[in-house]
């Protein structure tokens, strides 16, 4: 799959594969490279897709959050964007993250 990174079909077969085993994690990661692609080719709606599916997996991935909020605004969705942008607000209180430094974040995400 590294040699042909543009086989996006195989990234999720992939995830539902991963999926099927109980791998919660590699699925996300794929998913992640896959709304990553959507997003670069401008594939909005794909990419809103693939953020909703990594958050049925995960939803405390506020990175997904982010992204979601941020490409529904992109899309001209504002009552959406804003609707996620205060699930981001609410999982960032939640996990303490809103009240962290800015270096306690770098240590989080390292």
């Amino acid at each position: 799959l590294s040699l042909v990174p543009s086989r996006h079909d195989l990234r999720e077969r992939l995830a539902r594969v991963a999926l099927q085993l109980g791998d919660t994690a590699d699925a996300v990661l794929d998913l992640q490279e896959l709304a990553v692609a959507a997003l670069e080719a401008g594939q909005h709606d794909r990419a809103v897709s693939l953020l909703r599916q990594i958050l049925e997996l995960d939803p405390n991935d506020v990175l997904a959050q982010q992204s979601l909020a941020a490409t529904l605004a992109r899309m001209g969705r504002t009552d959406d964007a804003v609707r996620e942008y205060l699930r981001l607000a609410q999982s960032l209180e939640t996990s303490g993250l809103a009240s962290a430094s800015g270096d306690r974040m770098v240590d989080i995400y390292e």
